[in-house]
């Protein structure tokens, strides 16, 4: 250190403002807090309540993979939203690819995705000699969850 020297000097008056600022303790951010109250709500039965806090941390930290598994399981197995709760667990799957809990998840959800689609079509049918005798046989799925 020269104090000599203005840049030097003046780096030094300027040094708290130059260090890297630290990340917020995980108890006071927002988003964690969110994600909490979701998990409590989803403990009580409350699966709007956990869905909305859960988007909520999302608006905050898009980034965040947990979040788009922990809403996607919510909004398929609990609010039947198959379609959003696929579009989550893609995007958690984007963001850690190396996750294979969260493509777990998303396998599963994709199976009910296609469930719902086959449902949605008229059950398949085969008939004997005899018209009268209808047979009705539908896919069985075991089930995910």
């Amino acid at each position: 250190y020269d104090p000599e020297n203005e840049k030097y000097a003046s780096a030094y008056e300027n040094w708290s403002a130059l260090k890297p600022q630290r990340e917020a303790d995980p108890e006071q951010r927002q988003d964690v807090r969110l994600y909490r109250n979701a998990r409590r709500a989803e403990a009580k039965g409350d699966y709007e309540q956990a869905a909305k806090f859960l988007h909520k941390a999302l608006a905050i930290t898009p980034t965040a993979a947990p979040l788009h598994n922990q809403l996607g399981v919510i909004l398929a197995v609990h609010l039947n939203e198959i379609s959003l709760a696929a579009d989550h667990l893609l995007q958690a799957c984007e963001l850690e690819p190396a996750n294979f809990a969260f493509k777990n998840n998303l396998g599963k959800i994709l199976g009910m995705q296609e469930d719902v689609r086959l449902k949605k079509k008229q059950s398949w049918r085969f008939f004997d000699d005899d018209s009268d005798n209808v047979v009705k046989v539908r896919k069985i799925r075991p089930k995910m969850f």
